[in-house]
């Protein structure tokens, strides 16, 4: 690793990550681009790349990338987990499940959700109301009565509320859905319930949001009719918090994939960085659990098995992922009749939940000589950040 002093960066957490690999793209940007047009830089991706090999780097990259008017794509796609209508399905589950009152104020926090308790409140004599209106009643409701349960929710709103009756006909309306889907067909009622959630929402067939919400549609359809044809299976009738449940599961890996910009700054993984060309590359996450990815203490295949196997072990990944960095040094050492390349390799020192972590063992590849002040700078730097403490009276 030439110059490792300079190329190999240690950083805290993966957010930590994430600014120190956008910073010196930003910087080197080429002068005839304008960082504060309204142009989204499309020249970044033309000499510039960032691997990804740690997934968890992926979405604090994010942010600093928006902020510098960079487009960024994940070849791996974005996981349907992320999106808006699993965390409405997801606190849905929770609160058949639990009919907790936190579950109400996190669907609550859903703004289709919102609007369409609004629009179904009894039409008052006076001027409508708002969804930031109902927001804050529902405060109101909580600091004075502090309900633990949607029960104790509408009870209260009955005692102390009568002079504002919208409280108790939202909680009603939220209350008889949590009903429907105990008493009725699940399918039938999940199809109406997102269809009067999302009624006034607009989507636009040439932007991404339309094809999430039509894969995530797609996905429960799947999944319902695979639950359809395997009724006959269950002895015993699923209840509807375990059939949200198993229809989460079903969906949640799903992953969708945007149409790319010849503009987007790529993420790319480790395995791919190798047919990477650009001139400067930054790599995130050169962990060891990463990179080298290796397998530890698998329950039918370990490492051992698989080398009297002829299978690939973790040796054969530790060599593969050697040759993986060398290219990436050596084709930005001598790029031919072209300016010499740049690398930089960035590695944390604790996970996003604050984890240590260890520097990859590629990094250690060096001379004898090399190896103590090498190992002095990887651990000899800053304490990682420390968690905050838990808010107390």
């Amino acid at each position: 690793i030439p110059n490792a002093k300079h190329t190999i960066r240690d950083v805290a957490t993966p957010t930590n990550q994430a600014e120190v690999a956008c910073d010196p793209l930003h910087q080197i940007q080429p002068t005839h681009q304008d960082p504060k047009s309204d142009d989204q830089s499309p020249g970044v991706s033309a000499f510039a790349a960032i691997g990804v090999p740690d997934p968890e780097v992926i979405a604090p990259l994010e942010q600093p990338a928006t902020r510098r008017r960079w487009r960024t794509y994940d070849p791996a796609g974005q996981p349907v987990s992320r999106l808006g209508i699993y965390y409405l399905l997801d606190e849905t589950a929770r609160l058949l499940a639990t009919r907790s009152f936190d579950a109400v104020s996190a669907l609550l926090r859903c703004p289709d959700f919102t609007k369409a308790l609004v629009r179904h409140l009894p039409e008052p004599s006076e001027q409508p109301l708002s969804a930031t209106a109902f927001l804050a009643l529902i405060d109101k409701l909580r600091e004075r009565s502090l309900p633990d349960q949607l029960s104790d929710a509408l009870a209260a709103a009955k005692r102390s509320f009568g002079h504002q009756p919208e409280i108790e006909q939202g909680l009603q309306w939220i209350e008889e859905w949590m009903q429907r889907f105990r008493k009725e067909s699940f399918g039938m009622v999940l199809s109406e319930y997102l269809s009067t959630v999302f009624a006034d929402r607009t989507f636009n067939p040439l932007e991404s949001a339309q094809d999430a919400f039509s894969d995530v549609a797609a996905a429960i359809l799947d999944a319902e009719s695979a639950f359809e044809s395997t009724r006959s299976v269950f002895k015993k009738k699923l209840p509807p918090s375990d059939r949200f449940h198993l229809l989460l599961e079903l969906i949640r890996q799903r992953r969708l994939y945007d149409e790319r910009d010849p503009d987007h700054l790529d993420l790319e993984g480790w395995l791919e960085l190798l047919w990477e060309d650009a001139p400067y590359l930054v790599v995130t996450g050169m962990n060891d659990h990463a990179v080298p990815e290796s397998i530890v203490g698998h329950a039918f295949l370990p490492d051992s098995a698989r080398r009297a196997l002829g299978v690939p072990d973790n040796d054969d990944r530790f060599a593969r992922d050697a040759y993986l960095l060398t290219s990436l040094i050596e084709t930005r050492r001598n790029r031919g009749h072209q300016s010499a390349g740049r690398l930089d390799l960035i590695f944390g020192r604790q996970s996003e939940s604050g984890d240590p972590l260890r520097p990859s063992r590629l990094l250690f590849q060096c001379s004898d000589e090399e190896l103590p002040a090498r190992t002095l700078q990887f651990f000899g730097g800053d304490a990682p950040a420390s968690q905050p403490l838990p808010w107390t009276l």
